[in-house]
Order: C-alpha cells, then structure tokens, then sequence
C-alpha cells in the first residue's frame, strides 16, 4: 500500500504510475478498467456521488446485515442451538430486526447493542481509503460505524456527517441514511424503522432523490434490495419524466460494482444501473474484492488533481505536455504587484496555488 504524505505527494505518485513501463491494472479486464477511467473523469468533474453500503465495512471486519441479526441474537439470549433459533431465522430480515428490538428492550435498546457490536472497531479498509482519496463530495451511506469519516480525515478532507453536523462546516459531506453509532436513538434497523423512514427522515431521503437525478452514483458494497433506498427510487421515477413522453424510465442512475454477477437482478436494473462485475465463475469472493480494490485504485490513480504541476519537486515526474503547460503558468508565480491588484488575480493564485506553488 502505498501511503502520500500531501495532496501533491499523491499527485505526483499517480503520475508516476500512469507513466511508468508496468501496468498497475493489468489484472482488471479491459472494459472495467475503461469503465474506471471513465468514473475518473466524472469524479474529476465533481459530477460523482459515491453510496457506501456495508460490503465496504466488511472490508474491514465489521459483519455483514445479516450476520449482524444473528451476533444480536446471541445478545437477545437466541442461542444457536436453541429451538426458538429456527423460528427466528425463518423471520423476514426486518421482522428478525423487530423482534431482537422487543427482547432487548429492557437492555438498553436495539441500537445501544449495535453500538455494543460495532463501536469498537477503529481500522478501516482499503477500500475506505482509496474512496476517501478520491476528489468527490457527496457521499451517502447505510452503514452505522464511522470508518469512512475516518478515512477522510486521514487525507486531510475530513466530512461533515449529516444530519448531525452543518455542511458547510466541510467542503465535502456524508449522509448517513440510517444513523450512525454517536446517535443510536436514530439506528434504522427494524420494520418499524423502515416503516416510518419516509415520514421521519423525508428530508434525508430527499438529498438522496437529488443526487440520483443530478449526479452519476457510484454504488459499492451495497445490494440495491434496501427497502428505503427502493422507496426513494421509486419516487425518482416518478419524478424524472422523458421529454418525448414514452414513458420510458430514466436511461441511467448510476453505477454499481458487484462482486458477484446475479443476471435477474441485472435484468432487474438494466436500463438504470451500469452493472460493473469484478467476479466470474471459478473466481472466489476473496479474489472479486481485490479486483474491486484494483478498480477502486485505477479509479483513484486517473482521478488525481495535478497539484503536483508546479512544485518543482516533482518536475521529473511531468510529460512533455505538463513542461510545456508548466512554462506558461511559472511566470505567473512571480508577477509583478501591478498584475497582483489586477480583479482576477485572487483566481488565478488560487489555481497557481492548487497547481503546487503559491504565488
């Protein structure tokens, strides 16, 4: 793993390895790796919204919705052996969630266990870090724990947590969709929670309707089956109307990397979502996340901010274009006071300095 000290240390790496003999993504199929270098460009652009799911905390340890029930069950008292086990793990996922929040309510609440169970865990994945690297400030999520704003605060950009925190506190956010682990009164997790979602958190879910229609979404380690997110699609549709009037729905919502191909949910989605599949038969589950990894660096590498232009530093690292820019914009660092009280100077120190050299 490699680990940058600066924005321009960073920069300047990636510039290196898209530049260098070897071919860091060779393992990634052709169309992913076009696929990537794509969402670069729309990262870049500041035209791309990322929806975390819990396939990226898995990453990192935490369990999966599933194997979160069953740890609460073994809280709630359901021991695997027990009888009652079986009953319970023929329960719909939300009805299982409804009933551990009946049997640990005198033990504090069922988001106080799942503050229990997750609270602890302070290391994040690679996956968090290469998404916290990438130049993009919207981000949403399902997941409780706090691996993700630890991630970005890492690389300097720390996020704003809505809607706990104001926005413009930070210049890039996270919406966590169904509560976080500082606040487990507002844990979404039982069907009741789900049932009352709308009329309780209309404003959050109306950030995520924005989102879908204005940005191109990036789904990773998420199912796309979540009830709410569902719902709020749903309204999208509804919303968002073809101008010729066919009827036809919305040609695209956004991009989804899966580590296993399901091709009826495919079909499901396949006039909405990009399906981006990392696994095929005979690779194992193991062997699909690091090829995710894989994408998610190729991603990261292509969408890297040149702040390393100016910094003389880094001149050996600059194509032939890059000297060629770098000839032009060098002058400008030292511009005579007359130029400085020019209207438009403030502008271009700005981008000088987010080149790599303060004027």
């Amino acid at each position: 793993v490699l680990v940058a000290w600066s924005a321009p240390d960073f920069a300047a790496a990636q510039a290196a390895r898209r530049s260098a003999a070897g071919d860091p993504w060779a393992a990634l199929p052709a169309a992913l790796r076009l696929r990537a270098e794509a969402l670069a460009a729309d990262a870049a652009r500041g035209h791309l919204v990322l929806f975390i799911g819990a396939g990226v905390s898995a990453g990192a340890g935490l369990p999966l919705w599933d194997d979160l029930l069953g740890e609460l069950a073994t809280t709630a008292g359901l021991d695997s052996g027990a009888p009652e086990r079986t009953s319970f793990a023929a329960l719909n996922t939300l009805d299982r969630a409804e009933y551990l929040a009946q049997r640990l309510r005198d033990r504090g609440g069922v988001g106080q266990a799942v503050v229990d169970r997750l609270g602890a865990h302070r290391h994040y994945s690679l996956g968090h870090a290469l998404l916290a690297g990438l130049p993009v400030d919207e981000a949403i999520t399902t997941n409780y724990d706090r691996l993700f704003e630890t991630a970005c605060a890492a690389t300097g950009r720390p996020c704003a947590v809505l809607p706990y925190a104001p926005a413009v506190e930070h210049d890039r956010w996270l919406l966590k969709m169904h509560g976080c682990l500082e606040h487990p009164e507002d844990i979404v997790l039982t069907r009741e929670n789900y049932l009352r979602y709308a009329e309780r958190n209309a404003a959050l879910a109306g950030i995520v309707q924005a989102m879908l229609i204005t940005r191109n979404m990036l789904f990773l380690g998420f199912s796309l089956g979540d009830d709410n997110f569902l719902r709020i699609v749903d309204s999208v549709r509804r919303a968002v109307r073809p101008v010729n009037g066919s009827g036809a729905r919305r040609s695209h919502l956004g991009s989804a990397v899966m580590l296993a191909d399901n091709p009826l949910l495919r079909q499901l989605w396949h006039d909405e979502i990009e399906w981006l599949c990392v696994g095929e038969p005979g690779r194992s589950i193991a062997e699909a996340a690091r090829l995710s990894e894989i994408f998610l660096d190729c991603l990261s590498s292509h969408a890297a901010a040149s702040t390393h232009l100016l910094d003389p530093r880094f001149a050996h690292v600059r194509t032939p274009a890059d000297e060629a820019l770098a000839a032009l914009l060098d002058p400008l660092c030292d511009a005579p006071r007359e130029v400085r009280a020019a209207a438009a100077w403030p502008l271009v120190a700005e981008l000088l300095t987010r080149l790599g050299r303060a004027p």
